[in-house]
């Protein structure tokens, strides 16, 4: 005569079935979480180094690599905090997605004319910007703002990158590029600032391993040799400053700097 299971061997059955049905999909959709730091020397000319210690966070969701940071750095009395939210941690970085070629190549975003990548078939586009072909009257080697309904959309021109891609230095380049955005905000000491935002962007390039070629060659220069930096979301609040930046082919990956003036104490750059 069979003997019949008994309730507690039924119910370490059915949660042996169970795991074994969602241990891979647990496990597929589990988030782990790394962070490591690095030090490092940023120099920005005229104003000598900046000790940057960066902090990275590894986040590895459902399989996938993303990567996040911030950048807080202090100089003199002006502190400021640089942020990049999760993203995809490859293959947005190694190579930008052409999209297909739509009849019409040309699109409204924020209120500007944009021309779509890669362009139409007698016209090479590198990545989506604004229409400089037959919308906006933008020399190559002229630095020119246009303005958006929310965003600044900043014209960065061609002799400032192939000065930075000839001397492989980013520095001037970006407290050029940065000078005007900080001048909106009232802030003193713009050059200070300036200086400060751009080590954090070259120590975050070094976070997601890129090289300051890599991002002058591939990332920021357009197909006529030019670049483009967009900027927005500008707010203050008593001694606190912040707007949003992103770069050329990273148009969508935008990154928040937060300035606060008077913050008194040392000379050092902090990425965390």
């Amino acid at each position: 005569m069979r003997k019949a299971l008994t309730i507690p061997c039924v119910v370490a059955l059915v949660l042996l079935i169970l795991s074994s049905q969602l241990l891979f999909p647990v496990v597929a959709n589990s988030t782990i979480t790394e962070t490591s730091v690095t030090e490092m020397v940023v120099t920005i000319e005229p104003y000598g180094t900046f000790n940057v210690t960066i902090v990275k966070t590894d986040i590895y969701k459902g399989g996938v690599p993303y990567v996040a940071f911030n950048v807080s750095c202090r100089v003199g009395r002006y502190f400021v905090r640089l942020e990049a939210p999760p993203y995809p941690a490859f293959t947005p970085l190694e190579s930008y997605e052409l999209a297909a070629i739509p009849s019409d190549y040309k699109y409204q975003w924020d209120g500007i004319t944009f021309v779509k990548a890669p362009g139409p078939p007698d016209l090479w586009i590198k990545y989506d910007h604004p229409d400089v072909y037959d919308t906006y009257n933008i020399g190559v080697n002229e630095n020119k703002n246009l303005q958006g309904n929310s965003k600044i959309h900043s014209h960065i021109a061609r002799y400032l990158i192939e000065n930075a891609k000839s001397t492989n230095d980013l520095g001037t380049l970006l407290i050029a590029a940065t000078q005007f955005i900080v001048a909106l905000l009232a802030a003193p000491g713009v050059g200070w600032i300036s200086a400060a935002i751009a080590a954090a962007i070259v120590a975050a390039l070094f976070l997601v391993n890129r090289t300051i070629s890599y991002f002058l060659n591939d990332i920021l220069q357009d197909e006529r040799g030019g670049g483009w930096m967009w900027t927005w979301g500008f707010g203050s609040w008593l001694i606190f400053k912040w707007f949003y930046v992103s770069f050329g082919a990273w148009r969508d990956w935008s990154w928040f700097v937060f300035i606060i003036l008077h913050g008194g104490g040392g000379g050092f750059c902090r990425m965390m």
